[in-house]
């Protein structure tokens, strides 16, 4: 079987670089047929698979335009026609559609959460979860042998809700309504697509160890402590990584030039003085050796503590 990394999109827009791949499958969303077609490009050392079709057509830079009920519809289209790449399978319909019929027993599915609090009503992001699922009730003339089988998946997600009856569009047995089903003290029981997700995924993925504690908490886990809580067994932050040969200060090219100097552990107090000034020089603030510099990199958005920010320096 051959090993390695697909990405699998919506195609948007006239992308110069994919070619058709003459693959066309019809699914089956709110009662209707719809036919995508299979385009692909490797790119960067990546494959990429972007499915086409009239429903993400003519949202321009809008791609998460419409009303709740049009952006279901369309994640539910993705989840089913990602189920069919032959190398990705991605998140809740993985269960549903091939595990409760002793396919693709072996493939493992990762739920990687940037930020639980995006609950909006059905984001794009919020297919991926729904995968996770709908794979075991579909393929029921699938044999243990599929190819797909030892595949392993990273699903980015963030939350989707609405009303109970929503399940009806997500094509799903009946019996995965309680998957989704998720109380909500202010707005009584609701469907939600990241509950399900949570529960369905083999492991879950975030990007500290810090944030993985914070979900557990009733002020970060936005509505989905208790699950997670449940869950916790199978949640692990991971901090994200950085290349540390292109940033060695020893070796980094940035560090050559506008009064910027490359310096080793041995040089570190004088070398960190030089770039501290150089950069206080270069923002056009006054060159200090007696205050610290703090650097903030982040969205302006309350949830990453900008008005903390805002307030001490007022």
């Amino acid at each position: 079987m051959q090993s390695g990394s697909v990405v699998v999109v919506p195609r948007y827009g006239n992308y110069a670089e994919v070619q058709e791949t003459g693959v066309r499958k019809r699914y089956k969303v709110d009662g209707q047929d719809m036919e995508v077609t299979f385009f692909q490009a490797y790119i960067d050392g990546v494959d990429f698979v972007f499915i086409d079709s009239p429903i993400w057509r003519h949202l321009d830079n809008n791609i998460y335009g419409g009303n709740r009920v049009d952006i279901l519809k369309r994640m539910v289209l993705f989840c089913k026609a990602a189920a069919e790449v032959p190398w990705h399978v991605p998140c809740v319909y993985l269960k549903a559609y091939y595990r409760d019929h002793g396919v693709m027993k072996y493939t493992r599915s990762v739920l990687v959460i940037h930020n639980i609090a995006h609950q909006c009503i059905y984001a794009v992001g919020s297919h991926a979860c729904n995968v996770l699922l709908m794979i075991t009730s579909w393929y029921q003339h699938l044999d243990g042998d599929n190819v797909l089988e030892g595949t392993f998946m990273r699903i980015l997600c963030i939350q989707g809700r609405g009303p109970v009856e929503d399940f009806n569009y997500v094509d799903l047995p009946e019996h995965y309504i309680d998957l989704f089903k998720l109380y909500d003290p202010i707005g009584g029981e609701h469907f939600n697509i990241f509950a399900a997700g949570l529960k369905a995924a083999d492991r879950i993925v975030t990007v500290s160890h810090g944030y993985a504690w914070e979900l557990k908490t009733s002020e970060g886990g936005w509505g989905l402590h208790g699950i997670i809580h449940e869950n916790d067994w199978k949640l692990r932050g991971i901090v994200n990584g950085i290349d540390t040969k292109d940033w060695n200060p020893r070796f980094d090219v940035h560090l050559t030039s506008d009064g910027y100097t490359n310096y080793t552990l041995e040089t570190l107090h004088s070398g960190k003085h030089q770039c501290k000034a150089a950069l206080q020089k270069e923002l056009g603030l006054p060159v200090r050796k007696d205050v610290p510099l703090l650097a903030f990199i982040g969205r302006l958005d309350q949830q990453k503590g900008i008005d903390l920010i805002a307030e001490a320096n007022a």
